[in-house]
Formats: structure tokens, C-alpha cells, sequence
């Protein structure tokens, strides 16, 4: 995988406790062993539950993001490619921070920018809109994915959903896709 910024950036990062912080393989197996260690991190108290539970849900839609569709991929026993990348999650007194990093080939950055700023310029409302019509539309088969987990993330964290692609070479890139959750457990 190809050194990048992320890791500097967040080292960098002062006030910040890392709740994890992962390179490598995202397979289903190391995503469980994953969400153990976050929420022996996280849910120290019940206080933070709410909180836990969307930084559970958008960590794990994030980690399928790579798992599914990093162009880098290396195979597994099992003879299956499995997408690689990069998970941070980090927490201050006001909020959580959730990342996610993969290679993207180029020819997909166009429309991955293009998906986010849409959802970032809808509310909640519009959000809601969303999710439902893509949903409807798979199910109608329509269409073979929903794409319904970047909406998902927006409707979670309440925050927009930041994009930064670092070109690798003409054909690839890496993409890093960020957001918070504000802490709901009266620290914040």
C-alpha cells in the first residue's frame, strides 16, 4: 500500500486519543475482531452508547467501502480478492472521527466526488428522500447495488462527509473519506 499523508495527519493531531487505527486487509473476519476492540475502546460507559453505536455503524460501512471497492486487492486462502486499506478512529472531549483509505482508480473519482457533494448538500430530510428512493429502486431490481452507504454515513454523523483524493500515478489514487459523530454523552 502507498505511504501517505493520513497517518502523518493524524499523529500530528493534538487532544486526540486513537480508538484504532488499522492497515491492511479488510476482510469480514478481521472486521469482527475490529469492532471487539472498539467497543471495549469506546462503550466505557452507557453514557457514550448512543454515540458508540452510530461510530460502530458508519465504521463498519466504511470498512465494507474498502472491503469491496479498493482497487487494490489481495487474495486469501480461500482463492477470494479482498480489498485493502486503511481505518482510523479517534476521539477528543467533542466528537468522534472516523476515516477510511483505499486506492481508487481515477476513472472512479469523477463520480465518487460527484456522489458526496450531492449527499453534503442535502439535509435531513433530503437524506431521508434518498436513502428511500435508492432503496425502492433496488428492490424493484432496478438497479444491482443500492449505493446507500455514503447516505447512511450522512444520516448517522449528522456532518458532512469529507473527500480527499491524493493521486498516486495516472491510474490511481487514494481516497480518504472522513466524518465525526458529536459526542453525545454530555463531554461535548
Amino acid at each position: 500500500m502507498p505511504e501517505t499523508d493520513l497517518f502523518k495527519y493524524y499523529q500530528e493531531m493534538k487532544g486526540e486519543n486513537f480508538v484504532l487505527s488499522f492497515k491492511g486487509i479488510i476482510s469480514q473476519d478481521i472486521l469482527v475482531g475490529l469492532k471487539e476492540v472498539m467497543e471495549s475502546r469506546i462503550s466505557r460507559d452507557a453514557s457514550q452508547n448512543r454515540s458508540a453505536k452510530k461510530v460502530f455503524s458508519i465504521f463498519i460501512e466504511l470498512s465494507q467501502n474498502v472491503l469491496h471497492h479498493s482497487a487494490e486487492k489481495v487474495r486469501v486462502e480461500s482463492g477470494a480478492d479482498i480489498g485493502a486499506g486503511i481505518m482510523i478512529i479517534y476521539e477528543n472531549d467533542k466528537c468522534y472521527g472516523i476515516s477510511s483509505g483505499n486506492m481508487i482508480d481515477n476513472s472512479r473519482l469523477p463520480e465518487m466526488i460527484k456522489r458526496c457533494d450531492h449527499i453534503n448538500n442535502l439535509d435531513r430530510e433530503g437524506l431521508k428522500r434518498l436513502y428511500k428512493e435508492r432503496l425502492n429502486r433496488h428492490l424493484d431490481n432496478e438497479s444491482k447495488s443500492p449505493q446507500l452507504g455514503l447516505v447512511d454515513i450522512a444520516i448517522k454523523s449528522s456532518n458532512p462527509i469529507v473527500l480527499e483524493a491524493k493521486e498516486l500515478n495516472n491510474q490511481y489514487s487514494f481516497l480518504i473519506l472522513s466524518t465525526i459523530i458529536v459526542r453525545e454523552d454530555g463531554n461535548g
